[in-house]
């Protein structure tokens, strides 16, 4: 059934969350990082409700909820990334996110299977993990969707811009890109 809310409800919450990005962030440029962070605090009901429950039925729908709502962060952050980083540099940058998503997804995943096959040693078997899992992600939604809202440092937003990836040429005269729609260098590559 998992597979099946990833399947549904996350491609959904996902195109939902470029819509909105799409729709909105040409005019206000720090609504794809207030999108995340929206997402995240409204999550954390859904994932409470998903491990607290004791009724299958509410709990698997809280799962989908938690999905269709905790998902449509992946787009707005995308194009935090493309937004914030130089052309040039994207293709890794964009890698590296998903890398980063992805391992710890999947690191997280093999250590809660770790943790209840050999559980003896931790406490008293699923019910003491689930605890320490729903507190483990109602602290790290919490703080992300912070983080999100209210951006450190104070300059996020001044350097979150709209900005064409066209913008970046190379001259060949230095062999230097050049951001031509800032009329800045970019001296991150320099050959």
């Amino acid at each position: 059934m998992m597979a099946v809310y990833m399947l549904v409800c996350g491609p959904i919450s996902t195109i939902w969350g470029g819509w909105i990005t799409d729709r909105f962030s040409k005019t206000d440029v720090g609504m794809p990082s207030r999108l995340c962070g929206l997402a995240q605090l409204l999550t954390i009901p859904f994932v409470c409700g998903t491990l607290l429950f004791e009724n299958f039925e509410l709990a698997l729908a809280s799962l989908g909820f938690m999905f269709l709502i905790g998902e449509c962060w992946i787009s707005p952050a995308i194009v935090m990334v493309q937004n914030s980083i130089p052309s040039v540099a994207l293709g890794v940058s964009i890698g590296m996110f998903e890398f980063v998503g992805n391992m710890a997804g999947s690191l997280s995943t093999f250590l809660v299977g770790y943790a209840d096959i050999h559980g003896e040693g931790i406490g008293t078997g699923v019910q003491r993990l689930d605890y320490i899992i729903l507190a483990a992600l109602c602290i790290a939604y919490t703080v992300s969707g912070l983080l999100f809202i209210f951006p450190i440092p104070k300059s996020f937003k001044n350097h979150m811009r709209y900005r064409p990836q066209s913008t970046i040429a190379h001259d060949p005269a230095t062999d230097h890109l050049i951001d031509t729609g800032l009329g800045k260098e970019n001296s991150l590559i320099q050959s």
